[in-house]
């Protein structure tokens, strides 16, 4: 049982170690965050249009009247 865990500790670290799993975690890691908020982004993008379509509605009817 003691050779188990030598040779699972080993071969744990050497995985941890790859560039593989690391890429993959970061990965994984920012695919968490970004579904965990992705309602305060669609909002924040939602916001910005608003403020935009208000500005070119505004000049629109600058331009109408003049």
């Amino acid at each position: 049982m003691n050779k188990f865990w030598i040779v699972f500790s080993h071969t744990f670290m050497s995985k941890i170690k790859s560039k593989s799993f690391i890429i993959t975690t970061a990965i994984f890691l920012l695919f968490i965050i970004v579904m965990a908020n992705i309602q305060s982004i669609i909002d924040m993008f939602e916001s910005d249009a608003r403020g935009i379509r208000l500005l070119l509605s505004q000049k629109m009817k600058t331009c109408i009247s003049n």
